[in-house]
């Protein structure tokens, strides 16, 4: 196993990167961390030769992935996410390595609202487009490998921690997405969470999603894993839970595990963002006999446990 990142990654966060890698290995696990450029792939396939350890399989979770940064820096977005896959894959073309799972998105389907695998692909966001371009990547050179694996699995929204505590997300910048703000929040890191939009079509106005716990989503990736000798060609399988909650639903259960109201502030709509989307997840079920098991509730606590555990992470002395 390796863990790879590109050379702008900061200190801190190449810290916790370790650290992750230190707690895989104590499970029993050989794995390891290297430092490398995607632009320098072939030295990560060449030195695995040389060791007579050829890559076999990839999980590629590498990515930016915040919906409005991408309308402000799109080139960004398409070289680090797509150009960045399709080097990989020409890669693993010239050293043989035949299977692929690919950290999918659910915002490829746009603004439908429940959407299954096979429906129109109608991305809003240079963010999705670049997971778009990289699952019609994955789909053409499917049809011309036939003997290749190629899966892309379409999270919705994962959030939370490993129980444990001992492994998470801490951004070393603003935070982009909903459950690490709220942590930023929580410790003091910033005053308060922007709530955008509070006009939307759902229950309290607040945009939903479909929240599916990180673990959940790892064990979906296990799940892929063992089924990629039977699964050739291209196959894109949503994760999720199949049930949505909004923001402020999120917020109010957050509150309730940490006995006191996250300081939130009600802001106009992000440009990119849709109303509602959940999951259909019966493809998941069927091929990959997989489904999420962990409420909202577990991912709250699990955050809050994460942020207790690690303070250093979050600016405490």
């Amino acid at each position: 196993f390796f863990f790879f990142n590109d050379t702008a990654t900061t200190e801190i966060y190449t810290e916790q990167i370790v650290g992750s890698v230190r707690c895989v290995q104590e499970t029993g696990i050989n794995a390891e961390y290297m430092g490398l450029d995607f632009k320098k792939l072939e030295e990560l396939f060449q030195k695995c030769i040389d060791r007579k350890l050829p890559i076999d399989y990839i999980i590629h979770f590498a990515a930016k992935k915040s919906v409005p940064e991408s309308t402000s820096i799109p080139l960004q977005y398409y070289e680090n996410n797509f150009c960045a896959a399709l080097n990989l894959m020409k890669c693993m073309e010239k050293y043989d390595c035949k299977n692929f799972i690919f950290s999918g998105s659910s915002s490829v389907y746009g603004e439908n609202p429940n959407p299954k695998e096979d429906d129109e692909i109608c991305p809003v966001s240079p963010y999705a487009a670049t997971k778009a371009c990289v699952d019609y990547l994955m789909r053409d050179v499917g049809k011309a490998h036939k003997d290749w694996s190629m899966i892309s699995l379409r999270y919705f929204n994962p959030v939370g921690a490993h129980p444990s505590g001992l492994i998470g997300d801490a951004p070393p910048d603003v935070p982009l997405n909903l459950f690490p703000y709220i942590e930023q929040v929580v410790v003091g890191i910033r005053p308060h969470l922007n709530v955008y939009g509070t006009d939307y079509p759902t229950r309290d106005g607040t945009a939903l999603r479909d929240y599916t716990h990180v673990m959940d989503i790892a064990s979906g990736h296990i799940a892929a894993f063992k089924k990629q000798n039977e699964l050739k060609g291209f196959r894109a399988i949503n994760l999720g839970r199949g049930g949505g909650t909004t923001v402020m639903e999120i917020v109010k259960a957050y509150s309730n595990v940490i006995g006191y109201e996250v300081a939130h502030k009600l802001e106009p709509r992000r440009p990119g963002d849709i109303a509602a989307q959940t999951a259909k997840c019966d493809l998941a079920v069927e091929l990959l006999g997989w489904r999420a098991t962990k409420d909202i509730d577990e991912m709250c606590r699990d955050s809050y446990n994460w942020i207790k555990q690690n303070p250093k992470l979050f600016g405490a002395n």
